[in-house]
């Protein structure tokens, strides 16, 4: 077996990623492993063609991995822990199998059965390709004018000259981020601004100065808003941001 994983994220993820290598020299499956780093999105797809199985042993603190998501898009099983928002997506059996997080011989077990049992292979990998259609960002625009049309714009004359038609009514959104990077979950609400912002709708995204470069080309009509972080050390810069978000958000 082949395994890869992405980039290391900050300091610890950079000693989780030695820590891992050296034990893995000592077990002597070292040239079995490798650390591609940050790839393009390009490249992450040719990845997922490679391959034959996706893992993410995700520990608690983890949110809803894109990456997951895609991976049901590409046709991969896949075997996650059992923790934070994954059992959302990652229905036990059906869409891929859950394990208890920290427990690897739990989850070495759930990859040999995945390998051995053909029809549940089929399975889990059908039910990733119904969650990953149900899950595009059309989708979940459309998810969420549904419920502005049923519970925001409910009651609106369509003949007063007031209020205009819910079908035509042009709608703000702001989506407040704690700062641009390349997690799924930031490019995730990106294009969903982007979707948003090609209905016709008005979308402002709030980014601080320390980290306002968007990851993927934002629509015309997103207007992006850097909000300045003073002077100081990281820790003194959040605060300050986060302090002039709770007042720009709700402008």
């Amino acid at each position: 077996m082949l395994f890869r994983s992405g980039g290391d994220v900050g300091e610890l993820g950079r000693q989780e990623r030695v820590t891992a290598m050296e034990r893995a020299r000592s077990l002597g499956v070292a040239d079995a492993i490798s650390y591609l780093g940050a790839q393009s999105i390009e490249r992450v797809h040719d990845l997922e063609r490679e391959h034959d199985m996706l893992l993410v042993p995700s520990l608690p603190g983890e949110g809803v991995p894109r990456v997951i998501i895609e991976a049901f898009a590409a046709g991969l099983p896949v075997v996650a822990t059992n923790v934070a928002g994954i059992p959302g997506v990652v229905a036990d059996g059906a869409s891929g199998l859950l394990v208890p997080p920290a427990q690897p011989d739990a989850m070495a077990d759930a990859v040999e059965h995945l390998i051995q049992d053909d029809s549940l292979r089929c399975s889990v990998i059908e039910g990733g390709l119904r969650i990953a259609h149900a899950n595009t960002i059309e989708g979940q625009t459309e998810t969420i004018m549904s419920v502005l049309r049923e519970r925001v714009m409910t009651g609106i004359d369509p003949e007063s000259d007031d209020h205009p038609s819910p079908d035509r009514s042009r709608l703000r959104f702001t989506i407040p981020l704690a700062g641009m990077n390349l997690s799924g979950g930031v490019k995730s609400l990106l294009f969903l601004a982007n979707a948003l912002a090609g209905r016709g709708h008005q979308v402002r995204v709030i980014v601080p100065d320390y980290a306002a470069t968007s990851p993927i080309a934002l629509d015309s009509g997103v207007d992006l808003k850097v909000l300045k972080s003073g002077l100081g050390p990281s820790s003194v810069r959040k605060i300050t941001y986060f302090a002039r978000l709770a007042i720009e958000a709700t402008e």
